[in-house]
């Protein structure tokens, strides 16, 4: 079972340096948030040479599978929780796009739109940030696990095989009643041992499976929060586009008023101008009518200057 344990952990190298897919996910991650990733490939990477180690030198610890396990159970909370981070922090870019697009004050229409196509444009790639993130920190942390339950179910067994060849040895000088005391009570201190190590083998895979269920229910939560999200924005972007169509009806409506205006203006100019020409041909008859006048007493007098002096 250890081998296959080891198997699990160097597929991934494998995978990631020769597979074509593993590569272009690793680089996308890389390129979306590559703080998050190196931090889970660091921690990845110290649980396989953890995983050797141990296994390279059996005897630096007194309990190779509680170390390890506790060890493998650190790793995956930490990479399940810089998942989740890199969750957050896309919806919160997204968020705080969408919101600067709708707030903005711009009075051009067509500016408007354009700024929130950029916004929703931006959103998106947040929202590729947040999920990336979030399937690396979960499915490194879940992989991990399963390849850990061989490493540390082959230590036990290791541990159980040590015991059982560590039986004391017969001393033929034992014949004093405080020696075969002490030897009942190291034999019952091995057999105490012997049944909490079954105890632990018998819960170790239930407790493992207990930590994958509650990291898969983490995650099923934070997409179901991202599914609200998403219906939330589009709700605000129908909304928008409603406001809009009824701004474009209500600008279509100042024009034709304006229109009608201009009509109405430039008609009253007419009827003025009507007014003053009326006003002006009515002085010049008066002008005209004045001159006559004068020209018919011109004449009489000249009749009479010819009358007087004829």
């Amino acid at each position: 079972m250890k081998y296959i344990g080891f198997a699990l952990y160097v597929l991934i190298f494998i995978l990631v340096g020769f597979f074509k897919p593993a590569q272009d996910f690793f680089n996308s991650s890389y390129e979306l948030a590559p703080e998050i990733t190196i931090l889970v490939s660091i921690f990845y990477t110290y649980i396989v040479i953890l995983c050797f180690g141990l296994s390279l030198f059996p005897n630096a610890v007194s309990n190779r599978a509680v170390m390890f396990e506790s060890h493998l159970k650190m790793a995956s909370s930490v990479m399940v929780s810089l998942g989740l981070v890199g969750t957050f922090l896309g919806l919160v870019d997204m968020i705080s796009g969408i919101a600067a697009a709708l707030s903005g004050g711009d009075a051009d229409f067509a500016a408007r739109m354009e700024g929130l196509l950029s916004a929703i444009s931006t959103s998106l790639g947040a929202m590729s940030f947040a999920f990336m993130t979030s399937i690396l920190g979960v499915g490194i942390s879940a992989y991990s696990l399963v390849a850990g339950v061989f490493i540390i179910s082959a230590y036990k067994e290791e541990d159980k095989k040590k015991a059982k060849g560590k039986q004391p040895a017969k001393d033929e000088s034992i014949d004093q009643p405080s020696d075969i005391h002490k030897r009942i009570e190291e034999l019952e201190k091995i057999v105490s041992e012997n049944r909490l190590r079954n105890l632990e083998d018998e819960v170790s895979p239930i407790v493992f499976l207990n930590d994958i269920k509650s990291t898969f229910d983490e995650v099923s939560t934070q997409i179901k929060n991202s599914n609200y999200y998403q219906a939330e924005i589009l709700n605000e972007l129908k909304t928008l586009v409603a406001h809009s169509k009824d701004n474009e009806q209500l600008l279509s409506k100042m024009a034709n008023d304006l229109s009608q205006l201009e009509n109405v203006a430039t008609r009253t100019q007419v009827s003025g101008l009507q007014a003053e020409i009326s006003v002006i041909n009515q002085g010049v008859s008066e002008v005209s009518r004045k001159l006559t006048a004068a020209e018919q007493k011109a004449e009489r007098v000249v009749d009479n200057l010819k009358k007087v002096f004829g």
